[in-house]
């Protein structure tokens, strides 16, 4: 786990103060509906876009570090990139401000329920912002996948990845914790054969 000090891929120049990363994951608390891949598209372009103070391989590891954790995927990435952006404080402030217009909103849905639901406006208004929130995953899901299948062998475990989730069901932790030492083994000897023709 990278602390906040430390950039795989170069260093971000700006440093966020905790009251600044509040306001940015209530935000992105207020407006992330449909999922992990929409707050994705959020956290590239508030921190990585407009404020360089993350880089979107951290977004990346993120993501890949959290899938072997129980829980949902949103608030365990922001969780993680808090932790990068200013240690356990900025943790504990971006998880909290990002889970709150979600729990106050839902409390007002829990208490008007009932009235919600006679309301005829209120289906067709959650099917176009499904077919809204699908579309902005699709192409998040694409810029995602360019970044990180960049050869036949990274190819080769989306493939199998997708095989095992579709055709056998295999649970996604497994298939990341698998694919992890797939990777480990294979990067690592290819590495090391680059280490030993540069000698």
């Amino acid at each position: 786990m990278n602390t906040p000090t430390e950039r795989p891929d170069g260093p971000a120049p700006l440093r966020l103060g905790i009251g600044a990363i509040g306001v940015i994951f209530f935000r992105m608390g207020l407006v992330a509906f449909g999922g992990l891949l929409l707050l994705l598209v959020l956290i590239e372009r508030e921190l990585v876009d407009r404020r360089p103070a993350l880089t979107k391989r951290q977004i990346t590891e993120a993501v890949t570090y959290t899938r072997l954790l129980p829980g949902s995927g949103g608030p365990l990435v922001v969780s993680y990139l808090g932790y990068v952006l200013r240690g356990v404080g900025g943790s504990g402030v971006a998880t909290l401000m990002y889970l709150l217009p979600g729990i106050i909103v839902m409390t007002g849905l829990a208490v008007g329920f009932v009235a919600l639901s006679t309301l005829p406006l209120l289906a067709p208004a959650i099917e176009g912002l499904l077919a809204a929130v699908v579309g902005i995953q699709s192409v998040y899901l694409y810029r995602f996948a360019r970044k990180a299948i960049v050869d036949a062998v990274t190819a080769t475990i989306l493939v199998a990845g997708l095989g095992a989730t579709f055709l056998l069901g295999v649970s996604a932790p497994l298939i990341v914790l698998l694919a992890g030492v797939v990777g480990v083994f294979l990067f690592t000897k290819s590495l090391g054969s680059e280490v030993a023709d540069a000698g």
